[in-house]
């Protein structure tokens, strides 16, 4: 079943018969006798077949994926804590954080993680928020840590800080710098343009947090950040009135999260300033 639905999940990425062969390594012919016994195992169809090599995900096949990347990410730290609890294997645990949390907060906490953790290998994930909510439903990551206030369903979320919001750039500039949709700022900016009656003339949008204060830094522009981003002395800044919670997210189907690591995330996050 675990080889059929290895398959079954590089189709489904691949959304081609042949490039997944590739992928596996095996022949077009095993790729559709795979699914096509998956299909008859299961009694759906999964995907619909036309010409010149596509086909189209069913419904089913939506809902499969989902469930066989969440048993593939389970069965792997299963394995994974096997391994060490043998002493032969290092443990891993993925963490995918948001841009100004990953670039501002997680560095300050490593040298302690690493002294409470030491047979722990860390491995990190920069993302908007939508998708770090993503790989964390999806068991891609073993936590989150997001700005954003989004519900996802089987995610729970903790409040470990609350961030002050700050304007940054010079008051006459007209022009408004804005993230992209899906990263956990986008919302908070959009909210303090509609409290402070504010119609930006003109919109810039990027999605990375680097090319934007190398824009701020180069008078390109206004825009809202976090207090923890850092500008040179000769930028304007303007406190708001405007906090953000920061969350640690985990999935409600992570049977094998390590509790303990997970806390230990949590409290030293929360020590900062």
């Amino acid at each position: 079943m675990f080889q059929l639905l290895e398959t079954f999940t590089t189709v489904y990425e691949e959304q081609n018969f042949t490039k997944a062969a590739k992928k596996l390594y095996i022949s077009q012919p095993t790729i559709s006798v795979h699914i096509e016994k998956l299909e008859r195992d299961l009694g759906v169809k999964l995907f619909i077949r036309s010409g010149n090599n596509r086909i189209a995900p069913t419904k089913a096949a939506d809902f499969l994926y989902e469930k066989a990347k969440q048993m593939k990410n389970n069965w792997s730290n299963v394995l994974s804590e096997l391994s060490r609890l043998d002493g032969t294997l290092r443990k891993k645990f993925k963490i995918a954080a948001s841009q100004t949390i990953g670039d501002f907060l997680l560095p300050q906490i490593l040298k302690p993680l690493k002294i409470q953790f030491p047979y722990v290998d860390f491995n990190f994930f920069i993302e908007n928020s939508n998708r770090v909510f993503h790989s964390v439903h999806m068991l891609d990551a073993d936590i989150g840590l997001v700005e954003s206030p989004e519900i996802v369903p089987g995610v729970k979320r903790e409040i470990f800080m609350w961030d002050e919001m700050v304007v940054f750039g010079a008051a006459e500039n007209k022009t408004w710098i804005y993230r992209e949709k899906g990263s956990g700022i986008r919302d908070y900016m959009d909210q303090y343009l509609l409290m402070e009656n504010i119609q930006p003339e003109e919109k810039m949008i990027m999605n990375h947090n680097a090319m934007i204060h190398q824009a701020i830094e180069l008078g390109l522009g206004r825009t809202l950040q976090s207090k923890f981003v850092t500008h040179s002395k000769h930028v304007p800044q303007e406190k708001t009135s405007l906090n953000r919670p920061f969350y640690l997210i985990t999935s409600e189907q992570n049977r094998n999260l390590d509790l303990d690591l997970k806390e230990s995330i949590f409290k030293l996050l929360a020590e900062l300033k």
